[in-house]
């Protein structure tokens, strides 16, 4: 995927470096602009697409509005109007969240012309269904995939725990899957979404164009509000897909686990972590114990949104998390209340799947993107970050790890070796700000 969803406004960056701060993969880098002198300088912010896991953080953290995101939302109304293609939506479970009248959403989209429109829900239930019977492998560690950043992390940071990405499609994919291969669809599938991320999936190589466009839950709501929109007026309608099992779980922290552990009566060790900077430092240790043939979970369930998707990079905030969690757990006790008489390990919906479903179709496949690292072992890298140091005025070792972090590197050393990649200037350094300072008043004095 060449197109980084994520984008920098030049015009509000006032280079403040909290982006280079909250970034994990080092992906924002200082962009140096001269303007017609030296004097004139100016350090904004750019993004290293190369490095980007689109985890959203430099948006969340930008208060200058520098940072934004595109989607295709605009896109997809487009082409609906034009009535080029036969139309489809699929709807991630935090739709349901985060749009209180969303069927009359469902409502005003089939009055536009959408054919189709499915709960994503459901393909959570197949992606859950396909993960029980992957766990009967020999392999028995995986770690989920549903969410796009994590797979991101791992193709480009750590290439050598892809053996351990589960080997099935996310519940989109699933859903979609389903749709073209065992319901015969045969037009173009839009997705309404809580992740900017998803942009990067639907356009990966190895998912075969399954899904045309991510509609974010955030320009849904901006598309709706700009055009004028009386949902009112529009008849409340519902999905039109087999009614899920537990799928509406996935959306938030744990979602998976509980499937899993339900499913599996308590029998698959799972671990649940959200947050990009809590699961890279996990990714570590898990790597670190998998080599020292130590235990592991069967199963991680990540997240990048440390609040789950139904807060995810796409969307308000505007909704409480307990409220949230509040509507999942009623509709999970009515689906126990239902299903009480059987066990469940027989669920009718999981017993159509192993009918029809051909786990094969279902099937994903990664590939490696391994970030092109710099040798920083050698003696002339290592000559040049003394260099830097000299001109810094860090002499003694006591200077050189002063580590204030006002460059947002994290430490001096960090910030040495991003000035010798050309990504960072010596005028960021706090305590090069100071020696110039006091230099310059000792001069006038």
């Amino acid at each position: 995927m060449d197109i980084n969803p994520i984008r920098t406004d030049k015009e509000k960056c006032v280079g403040c470096h909290k982006c280079i701060f909250s970034c994990p993969t080092d992906a924002n880098i200082e962009n140096i602009n001269f303007e017609g002198s030296v004097i004139a300088l100016k350090s904004t912010i750019r993004i290293d697409d190369k490095r980007c896991i689109q985890c959203g953080d430099c948006i969340e953290i930008c208060h200058h509005d520098a940072r934004y995101y595109v989607d295709e939302t605009d896109q997809f109304f487009n082409d609906l109007k034009s009535k080029k293609y036969k139309m489809a939506i699929i709807t991630a479970p935090a739709f349901l969240y985060n749009f209180k009248d969303y069927k009359r959403i469902v409502g005003w989209l089939k009055h536009l012309g959408v054919e189709i429109i499915q709960d994503v829900s459901l393909g959570a239930d197949i992606t859950t269904y396909l993960y029980l019977k992957m766990l009967n492998s020999p392999v028995k560690t995986y770690i989920s995939q549903p969410c796009p950043v994590v797979v991101n992390y791992i193709e480009m940071n750590a290439p050598h725990l892809i053996p351990s990405l589960a080997p099935v499609q996310s519940p989109i994919m699933c859903l979609a899957i389903w749709m073209k291969k065992y319901e015969n669809f045969r037009g173009k599938i839009a997705l309404i979404s809580p992740c900017i991320a998803k942009e990067v999936e639907i356009n990966d190589k190895n998912n075969n164009e399954y899904i045309g466009y991510n509609i974010t839950v955030a320009k849904l709501k901006d598309y709706i509000t700009k055009n004028n929109i009386n949902l009112e007026q529009f008849p409340e309608a519902e999905f039109d897909n087999t009614k899920p099992n537990l799928g509406y779980n996935y959306s938030r922290p744990g979602g998976l686990r509980e499937q899993v552990e339900y499913y599996s009566s308590g029998e698959v060790w799972v671990k649940q972590i959200e947050g990009v900077e809590n699961f890279t430092k996990y990714f570590a240790e898990y790597n670190e114990r998998i080599k020292d043939k130590k235990l592991v979970p069967h199963l991680i369930d990540v997240l990048n949104c440390a609040r789950g998707c139904n807060h995810g990079t796409g969307t308000n905030h505007d909704i409480s998390t307990d409220e949230i969690d509040f509507t999942v757990n009623m509709r999970k006790k009515v689906f126990i209340k239902q299903n009480e008489n059987h066990k469940p390990c027989d669920n009718p919906l999981h017993k159509m799947f192993s009918e029809k479903l051909n786990p094969d179709d279902f099937v994903r496949k990664y590939t490696p993107r391994p970030i092109r690292e710099i040798d920083r072992t050698t003696p002339e890298y290592q000559a040049k970050i003394e260099e830097i140091f000299v001109q810094l005025g860090k002499l003694t070792e006591e200077q050189k790890n002063h580590d204030c972090n006002a460059c947002c590197r994290k430490s001096c050393h960090r910030f040495a070796e991003a000035v010798v990649d050309g990504v960072a200037m010596v005028s960021s350094c706090f305590f090069y700000s100071q020696k110039l300072l006091k230099d310059m008043m000792s001069y006038h004095y």
